[in-house]
């Protein structure tokens, strides 16, 4: 029984420390690693507990990406290498002046 409250303790404690919605993304992902380590404890609560939190992360879409810029546990060379990769991307079409 111990073992199955590590990830909800885990769980709780993401949720609570949020304190910034631009935070959320990289809590939830930092979460859902804890999550698939929990495999070496005990393999079944592990992949249940990542199918069942994998239903809450609709939100995370390629446009949310950018909110990693803003979040200071984000390490300061992730959000860099992020930057740099963002500025990289180019529109599918040419822009035109109207």
């Amino acid at each position: 029984m111990g073992q199955a409250l590590g990830p909800s303790v885990t769980s709780a404690n993401e949720w609570l420390r949020c304190k910034k919605a631009v935070d959320a993304p990289w809590n939830d992902l930092q979460l859902f690693k804890q999550l698939m380590q929990y495999e070496i404890l005990n393999k079944i609560i592990s992949q249940s507990a990542v199918r069942a939190f994998g239903r809450h992360l609709w939100y995370l879409t390629s446009e949310m990406v950018a909110t990693a810029l803003f979040s200071s546990p984000v390490p300061l060379a992730e959000r860099q290498d992020l930057a740099d990769a963002l500025l990289k991307v180019r529109p599918a079409t040419e822009l035109q002046n109207p």
